[in-house]
């Protein structure tokens, strides 16, 4: 089983709505995910993973407060698996506050 490293999500901002920031194609691991908050102003964080369910049902990260320039690097995302067709959806409280960037690794039969 050939495996990939890649960047799976590239330096987004986060919205405010509960959105999807990533549709995996294959079987993919999660080694890095990474939050940074670039505004003056503290911001909350909601992330969840799901496989075809409703995203509110794969919470892993609720409401946390990311500190004005604080870069959180989320440890309870980092080692997940998505299936193929998995998502990460994330959410900010304030839009343009967040930025997210995430790698891992592609399995592919």
């Amino acid at each position: 089983m050939p495996v990939t490293p890649k960047v799976l999500i590239n330096n987004i901002y986060i919205t405010t709505g509960l959105n999807q920031k990533l549709h995996a194609d294959e079987l993919t691991i999660i080694d890095k995910f990474t939050v940074t908050n670039v505004s003056s102003s503290e911001a909350s964080l909601t992330v969840a993973l799901s496989n075809l369910s409703q995203p509110e049902d794969g919470i892993i990260i609720s409401n946390r407060i990311v500190a004005p320039n604080e870069t959180y690097t989320c440890p309870e995302i980092t080692g997940h698996v998505l299936k193929a067709n998995g998502r990460v959806h994330a959410q900010s409280s304030i839009a343009d506050a967040l930025i997210l960037r995430a790698s891992g690794r592609e399995l592919t039969a």
